[in-house]
């Protein structure tokens, strides 16, 4: 699988080239996602500059935040195939435990997929019930009718600039295999749209002209980039934040947290965590994906191997039928580093430290 994502990464870079070659500035068209009081269509697109008609300060910027926003996803790194290290694409579901990775999955996963409503715990007959389900999926929609099929009717009007939740960048350019279009996504915070904003601008003239009352910052990134059916997440933030991804995982969580029951004693302190932590919820998921040896052991021989290794035994609480008790929240998460594993002992000095990556020694190559 890491092979495709290989070839995933190939091929975006090489369109990102493609694009810069042809001219970004004259290549770039943008666009703004609004929201609306609609769960059934809950965004709203506006065209912000279109295509091929634009200043030469907007082609400046568009050149800028283009090389920018475009280097986290491996542009101007990978050159041929001989040159593929650098920053890793792997499965979205892989970004929990290395969020330095870029994370890749098909636009159709998130349309209503058996595997969305299984991370929900929902049945497909109640999925109208729950909007947030197909959130993602609706704005990909939209994305592919109103960025690359087509274009906004409207144009980005001053009132409408609060209800602004994103710019969509459109890099198109033409390539021997035909036309490459990227859509890039970059989600606006609220702090960055200025009102009534007391910031001058110095104009060419060398006078000064009062700043727009209400703007919009651009940031230096892109949190994704959609590109031949497939969507490259940077970040996980504003997947959970924006489009409802957050709950996905809870539930994803809270329903491996059910296969936990034969070892935990006060499973609802668990859920509580899950349901206020994120990084709770990631762990899990990451305990799941790692297979933990603990998860398999019988309650007794847990117990019974835990009382004699000193940093768990003064930490880890056990009730009368072996099961681990969780109370507090301090508790979770030293039940997370056990069922992780993660305190190992030195051979050597006997001392003990706190690891994570775990990379079997008995599973290396011999040295010839």
């Amino acid at each position: 699988m890491q092979g495709d994502f290989r070839l995933v990464k190939k091929q975006l870079v090489g369109a990102m080239d493609a694009v810069a070659q042809a001219g970004v500035g004259e290549h770039t068209a943008v666009y703004a996602l609004l929201d609306t009081e609609d769960p059934s269509w809950p965004f709203e697109f506006r065209w912000v500059q279109k295509g091929g008609a634009v200043t030469r300060e907007n082609s400046l910027i568009n050149e800028r935040l283009f090389e920018s926003g475009c280097i986290d996803f491996g542009f101007r790194e990978v050159r041929d195939e001989d040159n593929l290290e650098g920053v890793l694409y792997k499965g979205i579901e892989e970004m929990l435990a290395d969020p330095d990775c870029i994370g890749v999955a098909g636009l159709d996963f998130f349309d209503g997929s058996e595997k969305v409503r299984m991370a929900r715990g929902i049945e497909a007959e109640d999925e109208e019930d729950e909007p947030d389900s197909l959130r993602f999926a609706l704005f990909a929609k939209g994305v592919q009718g109103n960025v690359v099929d087509g274009e906004p009717a409207q144009e980005l009007d001053y009132e409408d600039v609060p209800r602004v939740l994103g710019l969509i960048f459109k890099f198109t350019a033409a390539t021997e295999e035909g036309p490459a279009t990227l859509v890039a996504f970059q989600r606006i915070q609220r702090m960055w749209i200025q009102k009534k904003s007391s910031y001058l601008l110095f104009n060419r003239e060398g006078g000064m002209e009062a700043f727009s009352d209400r703007s919009l910052k651009l940031g230096n990134s892109f949190d994704f980039i959609i590109f031949d059916g497939l969507v490259c997440f940077r970040s996980l933030k504003t997947l959970e934040g924006l489009f409802g991804f957050r709950r996905l995982m809870q539930e994803h969580a809270r329903e491996y947290a059910e296969a936990l029951d034969h070892l935990v004693a006060g499973s609802e302190k668990l859920e509580e965590r899950i349901s206020q932590s994120p990084t709770v919820a990631a762990k899990l998921i990451k305990i799941q994906r790692q297979e933990s040896p603990v998860v398999d052991m019988a309650p007794q021989e847990l117990e019974y191997r835990v009382k004699r290794i000193a940093a768990y035994s003064s930490k880890i609480n056990f009730a009368e039928d072996s099961r681990v008790m969780l109370v507090t929240n301090g508790n979770v998460n030293d039940f997370l580093r056990l069922l992780g594993d993660d305190v190992l002992v030195s051979p050597l000095t006997d001392a003990r430290y706190l690891s994570r990556s775990k990379r079997r020694l008995d599973h290396e190559e011999p040295s010839e």
